[in-house]
């Protein structure tokens, strides 16, 4: 049974006291040790504190959820403003920490909308995958090569896929029209 005893220093006093043999009853909130290594590694040491406050409140609102369902989940639905106030801080700062932790491999979301009335997101912590063991240039001085490029090609083919007929010649339509430029002389003249 030594291996379930814990030293505790108070106050220059060695006490040994048995640690609980159970968490019935005790709350608590898991986390990944790589999740947060990863973390650690990603982001500058002044931006560190909030992203880890950041996963701590997610991981927090997980244990929540399934603390209501009698079982551990990685889903959980929860408002921007609240986590916010958990962190104390901003809801764009969540964002932009929220994008940075997708772009990592940490969490995904669903913006979820009822009629016109915006629903709690439903988050997912997603499970840890070996491909995020190196550290990224997030939050750094440097371009995340993982944000840009990656975006690039999928805006690219969003611009060839919107333009219709771009290689037609639309100059005979506006036959009878005047420019802006036009427009806006006459009425300066």
């Amino acid at each position: 049974m030594n291996y379930l005893m814990t030293t505790n220093y108070n106050h220059n006093n060695f006490n040994k006291s048995p640690r609980p043999t159970t968490l019935k009853g005790i709350p608590f909130a898991w986390q990944d040790k790589r999740v947060m290594k990863v973390i650690r590694e990603s982001f500058n040491r002044r931006k560190r504190p909030i992203a880890i406050a950041l996963y701590q409140t997610l991981t927090e609102q997980a244990s929540n959820a399934g603390g209501k369902q009698g079982k551990a989940v990685s889903e959980f639905s929860a408002y921007l403003e609240g986590l916010a106030e958990k962190i104390g801080r901003s809801v764009a700062t969540v964002k932009r920490y929220m994008a940075d932790f997708k772009r990592l491999g940490i969490v995904s979301w669903q913006n979820r909308k009822w009629g016109h009335r915006n629903l709690a997101n439903l988050y997912t912590l997603r499970h840890y995958s070996h491909h995020n063991s190196g550290p990224t240039s997030v939050h750094n001085n440097e371009l995340s090569t993982v944000a840009h490029n990656s975006e690039l090609p999928i805006k690219e083919r969003r611009k060839d896929s919107t333009i219709i007929n771009k290689d037609v010649d639309n100059s005979g339509i506006t036959k009878g029209f005047n420019s802006l430029k036009d427009i806006l002389d006459k009425r300066n003249a």
